[in-house]
């Protein structure tokens, strides 16, 4: 589509050839969907960001990639939308199910928790086929107040991002040990051994 403009003319770049009224049907387009969405989801998923499932995140991906089209074409009528929406919360609601009923479906969609730390030694390896930094994973254990990782028995990265630690209660300390702190933050006066 080929025409003639010229560069940064704003009245064209804002509205061109925006009919008034439509622009205010955009706007009760905006609102009826956004109500139904934001009602949608407190239905269907009752719970926060860090517990929502996969089939919770598909559900917020495919709305709002629903979503979009219906807000400001006037070709696409909101029924689309409804029916579009309507049809994938069916479809999770069903593999919900499934995953509840189901080892194979509960296996495919919850992978199982992975080790990360085992007898206070980090598997490197792991971390660098999840492709996780290990200043993310200090990081997490630093906010469960961990300093080293020879407290550390195992150390569990859930399917949620979390972390599961399980840590030493016998007193014995394991052989590889690793300071969760930044090296600027040791000092010589630290019973911490950076390695």
């Amino acid at each position: 589509m080929e025409f003639d403009f010229q560069s940064f003319e704003f009245v064209r770049m804002f509205l061109w050839e925006a009919d008034m009224l439509f622009l205010l049907e955009i706007v009760v387009r905006v609102i009826i969907i956004f109500v139904f969405a934001v009602v949608l989801l407190r239905v269907v998923s009752n719970k926060g960001l860090k517990e929502m499932s996969f089939f919770d995140y598909f559900l917020v991906i495919a709305l709002g990639s629903a979503s979009g089209d219906p807000m400001f074409y006037p070709s696409v009528p909101l029924i689309y939308w409804l029916v579009a929406i309507a049809a994938v919360i069916f479809l999770k609601e069903g593999l919900s199910v499934l995953t509840m009923k189901s080892d194979y479906f509960l296996n495919m969609s919850v992978p199982d928790p992975i080790v990360l730390i085992e007898n206070g030694s980090i598997h490197e390896k792991i971390l660098a086929k999840k492709r996780i930094p290990k200043k993310a994973l200090f990081s997490k254990l630093r906010l469960q107040w961990i300093k080293e990782t020879w407290t550390i028995s195992r150390c569990y990265l859930e399917p949620n991002g979390q972390l599961s630690i399980f840590q030493r209660n016998d007193g014995k300390l394991y052989k590889v040990s690793h300071s969760v702190f930044p090296p600027k933050d040791v000092d010589d006066d630290d019973d911490i051994l950076w390695k």
